[in-house]
C-alpha cells in the first residue's frame, strides 16, 4: 500500500508538472493534497512549538518480546547499546548530614537516558600477509585470504553501500557527497564514487537483479510504467533521443516477494520480458 500511494503521488506532481509546462498555467499549486518541499524554510513550515517532545519509545520502538517466566531478571529490549554512564553522587562533606552530622545512606537511584548522536567516522584497516618458505626445500606458502572488493582500491563493502544507500535511497548527488567527504579530509571525487558504484552494481549486484528478473516473471501479473528519459552521451545514439525508464512493481496478489524494480530501454515497445 505505501508503495502504491508513493507511486501515486509521484505521478500527481510529475501530471501536474506537465500541464504546467504544456499550458503555461501561472499557478505555483500541485495535484490536491501534494504541496511542493521547500528548500531553505522547510524546518520553519514543520516546526510546531506545541507538539510534545517524543519519548525514548517513540524515536526508537521496543520490539516485541515474550512475557519471561516469573523470577528472571527483565532484560532491557533496547536495540541501542548504553556507552556511557554519568553518576552523581554526593564527595567529601556533601555526604553527612549537616544536622546532626551521620553520613548519608543511599536509599535509592533515579535513572534517565538520553540518546546521543555520534557523527559519521572512517577507521583504516590493514591487512598483513604472512609469507612463509620452507628453509630445507625453499618452497613458499601463503595464507588464504578474503578476495578484495576492487582489486587495488581503498574501497571496502560498507564504505560503497554507504554511497549507494546515500544517492539511491536518500538522494544525495554524488557533487554533494564529495564535499561532504572534505570535510572530513577525504579527497573521494564524484568521478571516483560513479566509477565504484557501476563497477559494483555490475559485479555483485546484476546477479540479484537477474533473480528478480525471474521472480517477477513466475509472479501472476506486475504492475508497470514507463517515463520519457534523455540520456546524455549514450553510446551509438544522439542526445536528443528518447529512452525510457520503465518501474515494475509487485504487490500481496502477485504470488511473489514485494520488489520494484527499474529498467532503462532506448525502444518503447522493449520490456522487462
Amino acid at each position: 500500500m505505501k508503495e502504491l500511494e508513493f507511486m501515486n503521488a509521484l505521478l500527481s506532481d510529475r501530471l501536474a508538472l506537465a500541464q504546467r509546462k504544456q499550458f503555461g498555467a501561472s499557478s505555483e499549486k500541485y495535484a490536491d493534497g501534494y504541496t511542493q518541499m521547500d528548500l531553505f524554510n522547510e524546518a520553519e513550515q514543520e516546526a510546531d512549538s506545541n507538539a510534545a517532545e517524543p519519548e525514548m519509545e517513540e524515536i526508537h520502538p521496543k520490539s516485541f518480546k515474550r512475557k519471561k517466566p516469573a523470577g528472571k531478571k527483565e532484560e532491557d529490549l533496547s536495540s541501542f547499546e548504553t556507552t556511557e554512564v554519568i553518576e552523581h553522587k554526593l564527595e567529601g562533606q556533601e555526604r553527612f548530614c549537616p544536622e546532626c552530622g551521620t553520613k548519608y545512606k543511599v536509599v535509592t537511584t533515579e535513572k534517565v537516558k538520553y540518546l546521543k548522536f555520534i557523527p559519521a567516522r572512517f577507521e583504516v584497516v590493514e591487512e598483513v600477509t604472512y609469507i612463509y618458505s620452507c628453509p630445507k626445500c625453499g618452497k613458499m606458502q601463503r595464507p588464504e585470504k578474503a578476495q578484495a572488493l576492487m582489486k587495488g582500491s581503498v574501497a571496502t563493502p560498507s564504505l560503497v553501500a554507504g554511497i549507494m544507500n546515500a544517492k539511491y535511497v536518500n538522494g544525495m548527488p554524488l557533487a554533494r557527497q564529495e564535499r561532504e567527504f572534505a570535510r572530513y579530509d577525504l579527497n573521494l571525487s564524484t568521478k571516483t564514487m560513479a566509477n565504484w558504484i557501476i563497477l559494483c552494481a555490475g559485479r555483485y549486484l546484476q546477479p540479484v537483479y537477474d533473480l528478480m528478473k525471474e521472480e517477477f516473471l513466475c509472479s501472476r501479473y506486475v504492475h508497470s510504467d514507463e517515463t520519457r528519459i534523455q540520456v546524455i552521451d549514450e553510446p551509438g545514439q544522439k542526445g536528443t533521443t528518447q529512452n525510457w525508464m520503465w518501474v515494475y512493481l509487485t504487490d500481496e496478489n502477485s504470488v511473489s516477494p514485494r520488489m520494484v524494480s527499474f529498467s532503462l530501454i532506448s525502444k518503447y515497445w522493449t520490456s522487462l520480458i
